[in-house]
């Protein structure tokens, strides 16, 4: 039978659609394949993107944002999460703001305060839903963000660097009051730390002009492993603390090698990528050339785009090549390319007018497997599927068959293994063309400006969906068109692991050298979102974090034999929301609660009705829990230009609004005597037994019932049961009774612990004359002791991270003569924000919006989806 090929997509003018065509030796494994991805399809993955307002902040603002929350392979809108989780985190990976938005009618959208108290330093805004958590956090929306601060200026800092001689360099840290003039003879209290350890602690005082200086090694180990300088203020009325993040002095860089397909074989000619990076993360130039071990020259090796670039290499068995590269910075390297292997398939594509051309490429020696088949897929879903042989080991395709972004073409054997990978990027020809209309009048203050938008597209009839725009003052706000942006996160950078450095350079006027650049990134980027093993079964997916529709409590209760109580009935109360439910449990003990949205944070109480008197279940609770925060992107050297009109401007606006100025000033602390030693009042009279702590703290005891299991003659039961020759003693705690309560003893840590003492029979009741003939345990604390009410395991009190109340964008209408001359500044650097601007299905809307008190020229960008899942962006600048 001829071997005929599977494809999935809009071929020439066919619509899309499926042509299977099962071949006489692969029947089993192309239906496997096929029963892969249609598994796959029925868990579908999440992408978070966030627009937001501002390329760059200053504390005390607002970063005002939209969430678009799509189906990771269509990019259409995803209507599976209802809530988004947005975080602010600082480069300790500390969360400084952490919100939660629901969505509405338009999507998600909101804003993060940025406290007044923030350190002028780089953040990074992190975002995901709770379903996207059971993928790698990798793919969670990340984007790093500099923010000033212009409010808390009584003492400000700034580190700059020199460079002493060839292997050292000097760190130097300026500190100035409020009038710009150096802090001169202040004591610095420094501690260099190394990935969270501290190196080297100091006290410094700074000089004439208002410095402190370090010296570093470019060599040294501190300096490759993110190194920052902590300095505190020794001094009676300041305080003033603050970490400065150091980049990597060394010029040191690596090179890594990547085989088209993998694999580099011997005897065949094959294309091998490679990517130059610098110590800090960044790219980093080379030139060179291969040889092998004899010396002999082969290829040159030069980067073509940001540290990459590539070559071809025909390796002859038995020889060994290596790559001898010098960097900008004039230092050399030897480095060893991957070892040619005499066995071996790879893969080898090419795209020529438009047609996605493949070769199966092996060795001679290479014995191929009864069954192969290339396949490829975008996003996850299946767009084609071959069976190939020796004799029938190359195709074609057309790119058209394939959507925009990262194709993953894979070489997969009869046990459904991938033994042969390469990324490729299809950009199709856009046909969206925006226009944006100004009135044409000259801006004065605080005057309407009226503008139209129109989105015409030849290739659709329907140009609705949901888009949000950002509109901020050219003068005080510097675009950055080559960051990460809607177009550059959804098909490129949320699918790829590894740093991509301003990625929206690919998709500004794409033309053929940057489809070649995103060509190279697909070489040298070798791990992607989706990964496959033994495609002959269906693909395990674990689910440990389920789809938030609602807001929920759930929980368990168990019994006192530690084994789910089926049939509880549970109670949950919030008191902010009058709020009373009950729930019954399932035969795992599991209850769920669906109260009704709630925003902010919420108290709640949670109770299981006892079965009897001597019932003693306990209830727990699943309480909100948040991913660990790990950046993976390099942190720049070189800062946002920052206009001082927009730092300015920033800090009038905070205290225009009511925002309360920043003092470094130290607190007052109030001392008083140390309480003298607490004595039992039993300790004068004979004890049968005296242990001071110090005897009983040893290794592994925690609590003072630990304490009390060192002591012969007690006898303590793992339930935590004491008893003396067998009977149960009476327990004072500071002189208090316990009544039995045993377990209080282990709630009280053995660090408190002064004095054990015994009585035993009649002495007990003689010295205490508490009556007690079964014996007494006296026990001193260091510490006030205050009788603790018994936990009841019972009840539950906790709380949950509502949904984000934030108030909308304020834009001011100056529509009266009043307004107009209103002595309150207007001084904002975004003047208009929308998150929710609902486009016609003919592709026009309209937006007004007021001038500020100094207008000028305008920058634009119009974010969105298509009601059919095309991205759309649109930047520009609007001038008179």
């Amino acid at each position: 039978m001829e071997k005929k090929s599977i494809v999935v997509g809009c071929v020439f003018f066919l619509s899309i659609c499926l042509i299977s065509f099962v071949t006489d030796d692969s029947p089993v494994l192309q239906q496997r394949l096929i029963r892969y991805f249609q598994k796959l399809d029925e868990c579908p993955q999440e992408k978070l993107y966030l627009h937001v307002d501002k390329p760059y902040y200053a504390a005390g603002e607002k970063i005002w944002l939209r969430g678009y929350l799509v189906n990771a392979t269509s990019h259409q809108d995803n209507e599976m999460s209802n809530f988004i989780y947005v975080e602010l985190v600082d480069r300790n990976d500390s969360v400084m703001v952490r919100k939660k938005f629901k969505r509405d009618s338009c999507g998600f959208s909101g804003c993060l305060p940025l406290s007044p108290e923030l350190s002028s330093d780089q953040y990074y805004l992190r975002g995901y839903t709770s379903w996207m958590r059971n993928t790698d956090s990798s793919f969670f929306y990340l984007r790093n963000i500099e923010i000033r601060n212009a409010i808390a200026r009584q003492i400000e800092s700034s580190v700059s660097y020199q460079t002493d001689d060839e292997k050292s360099v000097v760190a130097v840290i300026r500190f100035t009051d409020q009038q710009q003039e150096p802090i001169a003879d202040m004591k610095v209290k420094t501690r260099l730390k190394e990935a969270d350890k501290t190196r080297k602690t100091d006290v410094l005082k700074t000089n004439e002009q208002g410095e402190i200086r370090f010296r570093f090694s470019k060599n040294s180990v501190v300096c490759r492993n993110n190194p920052c300088i902590e300095v505190e203020f020794i001094d009676d009325i300041y305080v003033y603390q603050r970490k400065f993040f150091l980049p990597p002095f060394t010029d040191d860089y690596a090179v890594t090698f990547f085989p088209e397909g993998g694999n580099l074989l011997s005897g065949q000619l094959q294309t091998i990528a490679f990517k130059a990076q610098h110590e800090s993360g960044f790219s980093e130039s080379v030139t060179g050339c291969v040889v092998n071990q004899r010396g002999d020259t082969l290829v040159p090796i030069i980067t073509q785009h940001d540290g990459m670039g590539m070559f071809s290499l025909l390796p002859v068995p038995g020889d060994s090549y290596f790559a001898k590269v010098i960097s900008s910075k004039g230092i050399e390297k030897s480095i060893p390319l991957p070892e040619a292997q005499s066995q071996g398939l790879t893969l080898s594509l090419v795209t020529v007018k438009n047609v996605v051309h493949y070769k199966v490429l092996s060795t001679e020696s290479t014995v191929w497997p009864d069954s192969l088949f290339v396949l490829a897929h975008t996003r996850g879903q299946l767009k084609y599927l071959y069976p190939v042989t020796r004799e029938t080991s190359s195709g074609s395709v057309p790119a058209e068959v394939f959507e925009d972004g990262i194709t993953h073409f894979l070489l997969v054997d009869p046990e459904g293994q991938p033994i042969s990978e390469r990324l490729v990027f299809f950009l199709k020809p856009r046909y969206d063309r925006w226009s944006v209309e100004s009135d044409g009048k000259k801006k004065m203050p605080r005057q309407p400006v009226d503008l139209k938008i129109n989105l015409s597209d030849s290739t659709r009839s329907d140009l609705s969906g949901l888009f949000s725009v950002s509109i901020t003052d050219r003068s005080q706000v510097s675009p950055d068109t080559l960051s990460d942006n809607i177009l550059s996160n959804l098909l490129l950078t949320s699918d790829l692991k590894g740093y991509i450095d301003r990625p929206g350079y690919y998709f500004d006027n794409p033309d053929r050298a940057k489809l070649h650049y995103l060509n190279l990134i697909m070489l040298t980027h070798g791990w992607s979102r989706h990964k496959f093993e033994r495609m002959v079964e269906d693909p395990v997916v674990k689910i440990s974090h389920f789809l938030e529709r609602g807001q929920y409590v759930s929980g368990w209760v168990r019994s006192a034999m530690n084994k789910p109580r089926k049939g509880a009935i549970v109670s949950l109360v919030a008191p902010a929301l009058e709020l009373s439910q009950f729930a019954e449990t399932d035969s795992e003990g599991r209850f769920l609660f669906n109260p009704p949205a709630f925003h902010d944070t919420v108290d709640f109480f949670l109770s299981v009705k006892p079965k009897n008197t001597f019932d003693k279940s306990e209830v727990l609770v699943d309480r909100d829990s948040f991913p660990l925060s790990l950046n993976n992107q390099p942190y720049r050297i070189e800062p946002s230009r920052y206009s001082e009109a927009y730092l300015e401007n920033s800090r009038d606006t905070y205290f225009e609004e009511g925002g309360t100025p920043i003092f470094y000033l130290k607190e007052v602390v109030v001392t008083a005597k140390q309480k003298a030693k607490r004595v039992s009042s039993f300790s004068g009279g004979a004890a049968d037994y005296v242990q001071k702590a110090e005897a009983l703290k040893q290794p592994g005891v925690t609590t003072v019932l630990d304490a009390l299991r060192r002591i012969g003659s007690l006898n303590v039961s793992a339930g935590g049961q004491i008893t003396l020759r067998g009977k149960e003693p009476l327990i004072l705690v500071n002189d208090v009774s316990i009544s039995g309560d045993f377990d209080l003893l282990n709630r009280i840590a053995v660090e408190e612990l002064d004095e054990v003492r015994i009585l035993k029979g009649a002495e007990s009741v003689i010295v205490t004359g508490l009556g007690s003939q079964n014996g007494v345990v006296i026990i001193t604390l260091t510490t006030d002791f205050v009788p603790e009410p018994k936990p009841n395991y019972s009840m539950a009190r906790f709380k949950k991270l509502g949904f984000s109340s934030d108030k909308e964008f304020y834009t001011p209408v100056y529509d009266t003569p009043e307004s107009r001359k209103s002595v309150k500044k207007d001084l904002r650097s975004t003047v208009y924000w929308n998150p929710r601007l609902s486009m016609d299905s003919d592709g026009t809307c309209s937006v007004r919006f007021y001038t500020s008190d100094h207008p000028g020229d305008y920058h634009i960008v119009i974010e969105g989806i298509g009601s059919d899942g095309r991205i759309c962006r649109y930047e520009s600048d609007l001038k008179e």
